[in-house]
């Protein structure tokens, strides 16, 4: 149940965003990558940190959190 559940809320998510997409007027090509949230529990970040999201591809997206 859980996983239909979490399959719901990322085609919901999905959705809205292709709405505000059109709304805006800013196109979508297959070559966008979208970095979504998690339907994991989340975790707090220090004050000062380093994040990195990677794909098997390859692709990487980092944020430095800096004070």
């Amino acid at each position: 149940v859980t996983g239909a559940i979490n399959q719901q809320i990322v085609f919901k998510s999905l959705n809205w965003l292709a709405t505000a997409l059109e709304h805006h007027k800013l196109p979508a090509h297959s070559h966008h990558m979208i970095l979504c949230g998690s339907a994991a529990p989340l975790f707090p970040l220090r004050r000062v940190g380093h994040v990195e999201v990677t794909t098997d591809t390859g692709i990487a997206v980092e944020c430095i959190i800096q004070d």
